[in-house]
């Protein structure tokens, strides 16, 4: 097959929103960019709604979602156990619903008309490397479904981020209003989730359900169509789709000599909920920062800071989350209902996990916490798990800001000491 060849100053493999941002990013900071996507263009990044709180498109430079990429912030969210028994309400819901369709199609847009230049149905065959570092990347973009063409690209940097009436009776039932979110926990226990949305005009309903799936525990498709076919009211589905999060800490590692990870591809998710599309934005600002007006984007050097930037920021603020979504993880859904109906979380520290921030509570909060985990001897258990979210985040605020394996061996290995993990997860 005749290849062509094609040079530029970086690569992004996926076309989510991680990815379609980087590429942006890079392309504004004045990088020769292509960014590759093995489905059809449209088809590329999440398929379903997300909450994302606004401050985290501003802190990445990008306009906040508008109508109808937006379906605006809910007047409440609603967190209860499986069987709305428990309840705790925050009021107003720190996060935007976000259409991720609609999202990437304007992503896409905007990196064309900054000159990145797209090219999707690509499929990778070999990646080429000297010294150890990626030089070139060789594949075929299906033209049609029995015709490609061989394509060759070369880059001094690479970025991995692929992917891996009825209505009133149940407003009523549930004591919610239009717009509100109600999302149940430990609905398979452990860390399963379910939350559905109606609009205001009780149009139309955004389902979402997720889990970490083990023996005897379902998966996030088997959980939807269950909260669907619970529900008859429930018309057909308009769009939607489902895919694999991973969830965990961010990786120790995220870049090499010409290589970067972001968003999925690095565990750039956050942890408390599954959401990674705020900290890929953020991932994909901090990379296009580090590299900028550098000769060489794909140096260690260079590559080192966007790592050690995003691993102090946000990514401390991933690792604390990370403690206590193992900790939740833990309980059956008779104890997740306990924790929510105990009052020791209250709607402030929700509300802070929602709007991906660290709970600052108010005095009198901090008091009532403290008396309701003094009642309830069964949830004491949690108080270690605070007090190793802060020594989390304040291992990730010592990452090494310099290029230096020793340093980052020692960093990783007490990372997996504090987590618990029987191997460095460099």
């Amino acid at each position: 097959m005749p290849q062509s060849r094609k040079e530029f100053d970086a690569v992004v493999i996926g076309a989510g929103s991680a990815g379609s941002a980087c590429s942006l990013f890079l392309t504004r900071a004045g990088l020769r960019v292509a960014l590759l996507e093995s489905r059809p263009l449209e088809q590329a990044g999440a398929r379903w709604v997300n909450g994302v709180p606004a401050w985290m498109f501003e802190q990445a430079g990008l306009a906040t979602p508008a109508p109808p990429e937006s379906r605006g912030e809910a007047p409440a969210f609603v967190v209860t156990d499986a069987a709305l028994h428990s309840r705790l309400r925050v009021e107003p819901s720190p996060v935007t619903t976000v259409d991720m369709p609609r999202l990437c199609a304007r992503l896409h847009r905007l990196c064309n008309d900054a000159g990145v230049e797209i090219f999707d149905r690509f499929h990778t065959q070999s990646l080429k490397t000297l010294d150890a570092r990626p030089v070139s990347l060789a594949g075929e973009v299906r033209t049609t479904a029995r015709s490609a063409r061989g394509m060759i690209f070369k880059a001094a940097l690479f970025v991995d981020a692929s992917d891996r009436a009825g209505a009133e009776e149940f407003l009523s039932r549930n004591r919610l209003r239009p717009g509100e979110v109600l999302a149940a926990t430990g609905v398979d226990g452990g860390f399963s989730t379910s939350s559905l949305q109606l609009d205001a005009d009780l149009e139309t309903v955004d389902l979402l359900t997720g889990s970490i799936a083990g023996p005897g525990q379902r998966g996030g498709p088997a959980l939807m169509g269950e909260l669907k076919n619970s529900r008859p009211w429930i018309g057909r589905r308009i769009s939607g789709g489902s895919g694999l999060v991973p969830l965990r800490r961010p990786y120790d590692r995220l870049v090499a000599p010409g290589i970067a990870l972001v968003g999925d591809a690095a565990c750039q998710v956050f942890p408390a909920h599954g959401s990674g599309t705020g900290s890929g934005l953020l991932a994909a600002r901090a990379l296009s920062n580090a590299v900028a007006g550098k000769l060489d984007p794909g140096s260690l050097d260079a590559l080192w800071t966007y790592q050690a930037d995003w691993q102090r920021g946000f990514g401390s603020l991933c690792a604390a989350y990370d403690v206590f979504r193992r900790y939740s993880q833990s309980l059956d859904g008779d104890e997740l209902a306990g924790l929510l109906g105990s009052g020791i979380l209250g709607a402030a520290s929700f509300k802070a996990g929602l709007d991906q921030v660290m709970p600052r509570q108010s005095f009198a909060e901090l008091s009532v916490s403290l008396r309701e985990l003094a009642r309830a001897p069964g949830m004491w258990g949690l108080v270690p798990q605070l007090v190793r979210m802060g020594a989390a985040r304040a291992l990730y605020r010592r990452y090494p800001t310099e290029s230096n394996q020793r340093a980052l061996a020692r960093w990783s290995t007490a990372a997996s000491w504090l987590f618990g993990e029987t191997s460095v997860c460099l």
